[in-house]
């Protein structure tokens, strides 16, 4: 029994201690409850309260990855790349978590500037000059007016506040430190400028992008100090061939006030990149990733300081498509290489040159007031001449597009702009100029078509053209500078030696309006609706196209008109000032109106209608009129009338003729394929992701030519003798010991654009191969001193594309000094 007490005793004990701990544990837990909900109820209550009532959920725009750019072999042009950028959101905000944001913002600067980017500032105010004003960038009064007015409604301002004014106010109600100046603080309210006028779309504003993964870090790292920061992946713009065929691909750039519709109609973000220029442009709506037709979604859930809690769901966006070009990326390299390598020899030539007539070309430039112009730029177009289709375009100088890929700075921009050479100028299609003697097929056509010459007939050069009078006749280049003439010869003779008496005759025969037609007809007056953007179109003169007397001289196809209206009115007014009378506005514009309609009148009777006008009804001095003034007026009429002269000028590529590069492309090619003029493209097809093609370019007829074989036969035979002939001349001699000078066909221009020989353009036009020829070649160097010296980088592309052709291989390249003098 004792031992059993004992027993008893002892499990009691252990019950009752066992006991103890448990309820000891519960009445712990429950402290820790009770105070646990004190805290969140009493003491803490309204801030957990705002904490789950802050918490939303938020639909995000996930783009799609652009297509790409790719060359006609499939190298790409323009790629995707990841990037990370850094993005800024907030809620509604008291003045409170105004100044919590504001110190968010400015560490997130401070962090984003030490890494080694940059914060792009885009504050409405500015300080110039010591004083605080509203910048809207280059933009248009009307313009700036709108979106200044719009900007004071999203910050309650009237229209009676100064910028300094309402600058101070912004410094005070976001809480900027007075010790920070005025750079750093235009940042921190340009973040939120944009976060304001972006409220209202619940979108959040891109504050940096392309930033490093070190700030990446850092930024994350930072993140409950940056409330209203977050890191998100995006895509960013590559161009891997630099500046290779910069001008055809274009680059990218933020949405514009003139892009508006892409907002509107497309459901673009503001934020959104799209194309501005080149294929960018031109194909957006194939390339884009954006919009509603492309993006995706992204539904999350987030706290009050914007940062993303969870992810709620996602909807998957669609891929660009991916856009083929014509171009042929390294034939596009040659030409391109070969074209800065020859303007940089021709301009070497033009100051050694310079430098054995120094004294000479020193009294012309202080003449003109102006340096003389060397070769510094160009252009360089391959066309396959039986669609249409460019292999290759070359504009020099280029630029390399990876600047604008994530946003070009204005330093960069401001130099581009600068830079007297237009390097964003594409002068393969924008650029204008005189032709020169590789107008003279065209000629030769209009004369065999319509009756003026036929193929066996013969023209002989006499030297001097002297048919309209013999003081400054118009002379053929090979009297002028040897004193020697052609004699007899044909179509296909005279393309060769380019006889400019010849063609001045045939020009003659044919007219103005002849001229024109077969101009027209090869496509030189139109566009050749390539896609890109900004192409100009060329002109052959006739009366309309010099003076056009039934418009006003602002509204004339050139500035001549406007230049001798000008040096006519200040003429007329020196002329009543010398005679002591003031005229009023009203008599000025009325006689000059009365004076520019002379031209319509015979030559004969222009002087007396002058004298009537300017004596006998204004009153001025009989002496100044009669013997000064009213010889003056009359010539400067003559320069705007027609004249047999300035047709047969037209007649070999001179006056007011013009035409771009990309057009005399289209010109050779329908010259050499038998009479088909195609519109010129770059677009060679577009694929969707998943290899479907979805758009294929198919040439484009835009004129049939009906010549005759034999005649087009003729013209091309001569341009071979261009490149082989027997005669040395500086054409013949570049491609001397070309294996395939044989296989060519070419012509030289030099454009005369003043009396200085220096400043001559430079043209030369090709083809190859001559039997069945595949490809027009088009080179044009303004200021490039003679046509022959541009046939270093025809024979460098013709090398190329032949030794592609044949797979052969050839050591055979001309040297940089090669050109003949």
């Amino acid at each position: 029994m004792k031992i059993i007490w004992n027993y008893d005793n002892r499990k009691r004990k252990k019950v009752d201690k066992r006991s103890l701990i448990c309820l000891g544990a519960f009445v712990m837990a429950f402290v820790v409850l009770i105070v646990t909900l004190f805290d969140m109820q009493i003491l803490n209550g309204s801030s957990y309260a705002n904490s789950a009532v802050t918490r939303k959920t938020r639909t995000l725009t996930v783009p799609g990855t652009r297509g790409k750019i790719l060359d006609s072999n499939g190298i790409p042009l323009a790629v995707d790349e990841k990037i990370y950028k850094i993005e800024f959101y907030r809620d509604y905000n008291t003045a409170a978590q105004r100044e919590m944001y504001t110190n968010s913002i400015i560490k997130a600067i401070e962090i984003i500037e030490r890494n080694g980017h940059s914060i792009e500032n885009s504050f409405a105010i500015a300080e110039q000059n010591g004083e605080y004003v509203m910048n809207w960038g280059n933009v248009s009064a009307e313009t700036a007016a709108t979106r200044e007015n719009r900007w004071r409604q999203d910050f309650y301002f009237n229209n009676n506040e100064t910028p300094e004014e309402m600058y101070l106010a912004l410094r005070e109600k976001y809480h900027i430190p007075e010790s920070m100046g005025d750079e750093q603080a235009f940042k921190v309210l340009a973040i939120w400028q944009d976060s304001v006028q972006n409220y209202y779309v619940s979108r959040s504003i891109v504050v940096a992008k392309n930033v490093s993964e070190e700030t990446v870090a850092e930024i994350e790292s930072y993140s409950y100090e940056l409330p209203g920061f977050t890191i998100n992946e995006a895509t960013g713009r590559l161009y891997p061939q630099g500046e290779t065929a910069a001008h055809v691909i274009g680059y990218m750039g933020r949405i514009s006030a003139s892009d508006r519709n892409y907002i509107d109609e497309y459901g673009y973000s503001a934020d959104d990149t799209l194309g501005v220029y080149g294929v960018e442009r031109i194909m957006e709506l194939y390339l884009t990733g954006n919009g509603t037709a492309r993006s995706g979604k992204r539904m999350v859930e987030v706290a009050s300081s914007g940062r993303i809690l969870r992810e709620l769901s996602y909807t998957s966006p669609k891929q660009g498509d991916d856009v083929y070009l014509t171009i042929d990326i390294n034939l596009q390299k040659v030409a391109e290489q070969a074209l800065k390598e020859n303007i940089e020899m021709i301009a070497a030539q033009q100051l050694e040159d310079y430098n054995k007539r120094l004294e000479y070309y020193q009294a012309i430039e202080k003449d003109m007031g102006r340096k003389i112009n060397f070769a510094s730029e160009g252009a360089a177009v391959v066309m396959d001449i039986n669609s249409g289709a460019v292999l290759a375009m070359a504009s020099y100088p280029s630029y390399d597009i990876n600047l604008f890929a994530q946003g070009i700075s204005q330093e960069d921009f401001n130099a581009l702009l600068e830079d007297k050479r237009s390097p964003l100028t594409n002068k393969a299609i924008s650029s204008t100029s005189m032709p020169g003697s590789i107008f003279k097929m065209v000629t030769a056509t209009a004369g065999l078509m319509e009756g003026g010459i036929s193929l066996d007939g013969t023209i002989t050069c006499e030297g001097a053209y002297t048919k309209y009078g013999e003081s400054d006749a118009p002379s053929c280049w090979y009297w002028r500078d040897y004193g020697r003439k052609h004699g007899a010869i044909d179509v296909s003779e005279a393309i060769e030696v380019s006889c400019n008496y010849f063609f001045y005759e045939v020009a003659d025969r044919v007219g103005i309006e002849g001229i024109r037609k077969w101009a027209g007809n090869y496509g030189l007056l139109s566009k050749t609706n390539i896609e890109l953007s900004n192409e100009a179109v060329g002109q052959v003169g006739n009366q309309e196209i010099l003076y056009d007397s039934t418009k006003p001289v602002t509204e004339q196809a050139t500035n001549m008109p406007r230049i001798y209206y000008n040096s006519i009115r200040r003429t007329l007014l020196e002329c009543a000032e010398n005679s002591g009378i003031e005229l009023t506005d009203e008599q000025i514009n009325d006689a000059m109106d009365r004076i520019m309609q002379f031209t319509n009148i015979p030559y004969a009777d222009r002087l007396g209608a002058i004298r009537d006008l300017l004596y006998g009804e204004l009153g001025m001095s009989y002496a100044l009129v009669y013997w000064e003034v009213s010889y003056t007026i009359r010539d400067y009429l003559g320069d705007l009338v027609w004249t047999p002269i300035r047709t047969i000028a037209t007649g070999i590529g001179q006056g007011i003729t013009t035409v771009t590069p990309i057009a005399v492309a289209r010109y050779i090619s329908a010259l050499v394929n038998g009479g088909t003029v195609y519109d010129a493209h770059v677009v060679q097809k577009v694929l969707d992701s998943k290899g479907n093609t979805v758009y294929e370019t198919e040439p484009v007829v835009y004129n049939q030519l009906n010549v005759n074989d034999e005649y087009l036969n003729a013209i091309k035979e001569g341009m071979k003798d261009v490149i082989s002939g027997e005669d040395a001349t500086t054409a013949t001699r570049q491609f001397e010991d070309c294996i395939y000078k044989d296989q060519l066909g070419g012509k030289t221009g030099t454009a005369q654009v003043n009396n200085i020989n220096l400043e001559n353009n430079s043209w030369f036009v090709a083809f190859a191969p001559y039997d069945k020829p595949e490809i027009a070649i088009v080179v044009f160097i303004p200021s490039g001193y003679a046509g022959g010296y541009s046939g270093y980088t025809v024979r460098v592309i013709a090398e190329h594309y032949l030794d592609q052709k044949y797979n052969t291989q050839t050591d055979e390249v001309p040297e940089k000094d090669s050109i003949v003098y």
